[in-house]
């Protein structure tokens, strides 16, 4: 059964942010057959640490949470559509 895990990382920092974006959207796990699966909510991923960024300055809030990361794991040999999973 897949699951899905919350990674509860409680010092966050701008660079910290910076690095969980480029983590998430490394190639290896994010194009199949020359699709790339890497979307945003309500923000542009090629854009995203900077937009995340201004919001946060935008309301005089540049300290505590900054993001949220979750990671979605499937069981191996479990088979389904990367557009189904994304």
């Amino acid at each position: 059964m897949p699951i899905i895990h919350f990674i509860n990382n409680k010092t966050q920092t701008a660079g910290g942010m910076k690095n969980v974006l480029n983590y998430v959207s490394r190639k290896e796990k994010t194009v199949s057959e020359d699709k790339r699966f890497v979307t945003g909510v309500n923000c542009s991923p090629e854009t995203a640490l900077d937009e995340m960024t201004a919001t946060k300055n935008l309301y005089h809030k540049p300290d505590g949470r900054l993001y949220h990361h979750l990671v979605q794991s499937f069981p191996s040999g479990y088979e389904i559509e990367p557009e189904l999973a994304h």
